[in-house]
């Protein structure tokens, strides 16, 4: 039996995870490029221009001491008035004719062997094998949504509860768990 909300879950992450690199990358690519340039290239270039846009902007508001709760919605506002300018100008046209199919579907595919064990499981129970990477990740985001960067040790050791601080230092000098 077919777990729909599993497998809702899971296509919902696959759009977005490709959707927001071309979303972003799309209209980024086409403005910095020659009007004589090769508008099948223009495709195949996005995602990685979308990528570098997004970990680019995103660290510079975290370098520019901007919370990211605050500043992520500005950096999609700006990505919509960079889709409206390009839409306006009809400029999108010419591009969507030379969308390079073959090339497009065989980086699908090799995204869908690598993304094998998220499809099979599903995004609600795939858990992938990089747990630490994981955690440390997921510690940083949480990190940079709450504090600056600019905020001293001392304060962080303060908002921490007292519990996980006897925890933190009983594992560390090497008590194992408590």
């Amino acid at each position: 039996m077919i777990d729909i909300s599993n497998f809702l879950i899971t296509a919902g992450i696959v759009v977005a995870s490709i959707g927001s690199l071309y979303f972003v990358g799309l209209p980024v690519s086409i403005l910095l490029s020659n009007p004589d340039e090769n508008k099948e290239s223009i495709f195949l270039i996005s995602p990685f221009l979308g990528l570098a846009t997004i970990v680019l902007v995103l660290q510079n508001l975290v370098y520019s001491n901007i919370r990211l709760e605050y500043g992520v919605p500005f950096v999609w506002l700006a990505v919509l008035a960079l889709w409206v300018c390009i839409l306006r100008k009809n400029k999108i046209i010419g591009f969507l004719e030379k969308i390079p199919w073959p090339a497009l579907l065989a980086a699908l595919f090799v995204y869908s062997v690598h993304a094998l064990g998220l499809f099979i499981l599903g995004a609600k129970y795939y858990v992938g094998r990089a747990w630490h990477d994981q955690l440390n990740s997921t510690l940083l985001a949480q990190l940079l949504i709450d504090y600056n960067p600019t905020t001293r040790l001392i304060d962080f050791l303060f908002a921490i509860p007292s519990n996980a601080c006897h925890t933190t230092q009983h594992t560390l000098k090497g008590g194992g768990r408590p």
